[in-house]
């Protein structure tokens, strides 16, 4: 028993009577073997040498001298050592060009082909992943089509969607989307024809979050006569100026008061429009 404890103390001693073990190893690291294993057995030695005549704090603050002296002159040499070895390898790669002139066209043409296609198809994927992604209940979102024989069509009845909002418990909103083709705008002295003109119901903008720039989603395709811009169409018509509040003559007839700015719609978003105005108006037939 008495060894066995011997042995124990022994064993401690030695530990303490050398360096701090990870910081020596981490010095090391930046070292050849012969350089290494020199340098470990010095450090090694002076540290027991300081213990035995100063003291272990002595010992300690000896080490941490060397470490600091020594570390910025190893990452240097090793940083250096990593140069030259980069070098050497750029060098043997250009004389094995020279050397096989169109075995290595063919290798560097078909790996900048590849890092090409590679690239472009990830830009594709995530711009196909991005998608009506600046809607907040993007996941919640459906659009109903009718089955055809050839293809699914977008196009359905007006009834159907408050139709279905009364029937089905789980809708809670619902919008019909309709076109307005031809249609001549104008405001002063400028007139356009726009085709960009979609008809839907005031709950639009309870289902998509387009970001308003003016006036309140909430109440902006109320009143019949109403129509919501994007910021492209009021720099169009209007140059810089507020157009809330200001009208839009369609074809000639009917004036529509402006009640909202958009955002312009990015390329991203699967409904494209620069203009929205109530459902009703097809409805009515009141343009």
């Amino acid at each position: 028993m008495k060894k066995i404890l011997n042995r124990s103390r022994e064993n401690h001693q030695s530990t303490k009577s050398h360096p701090p073990r990870k910081a020596l190893n981490f010095l090391l690291g930046f070292m050849d073997l012969e350089e290494r294993e020199n340098f470990e057995e010095y450090a090694a030695s002076v540290y027991g040498e300081i213990i035995l005549a100063k003291g272990r704090k002595s010992a300690r603050a000896w080490f941490w001298s060397q470490f600091t002296r020594s570390l910025p002159r190893l990452v240097i040499k090793s940083f250096k050592g990593d140069i030259s070895m980069f070098k050497n390898y750029m060098k043997i790669a250009l004389r094995n060009i020279k050397r096989h002139k169109t075995f290595s066209l063919i290798n560097i043409t078909g790996l900048a082909i590849g890092i090409t296609c590679c690239l472009l198809i990830t830009l594709w994927i995530c711009d196909e992943l991005s998608f009506d992604n600046i809607h907040k209940e993007v996941d919640n979102i459906y659009q109903v089509l009718v089955h055809g024989s050839q293809r699914n069509n977008p196009s359905t009845p007006a009834p159907l969607a408050p139709a279905l909002k009364e029937e089905i418990p789980e809708i809670t909103e619902a919008t019909r989307y309709g076109d307005l083709f031809e249609i001549v705008l104008t405001h002063e002295n400028k007139s356009f024809y726009e085709n960009g003109i979609k008809a839907v119901d005031p709950s639009f903008f309870k289902i998509f979050s387009f970001p308003f720039l003016k006036g309140d989603p909430n109440t902006a395709l109320d009143n019949i006569h109403s129509i919501v811009i994007s910021e492209t169409i009021a720099e169009k018509y209007f140059s810089g100026e507020d157009p809330i509040g200001k009208a839009l003559t369609m074809n000639h007839q009917h004036d529509f008061i402006i009640t909202g700015v958009i955002k312009s719609i990015p390329h991203n978003s699967t409904l494209q429009f620069d203009m929205l105005v109530p459902s009703e108006l097809l409805i009515t037939n009141s343009i």
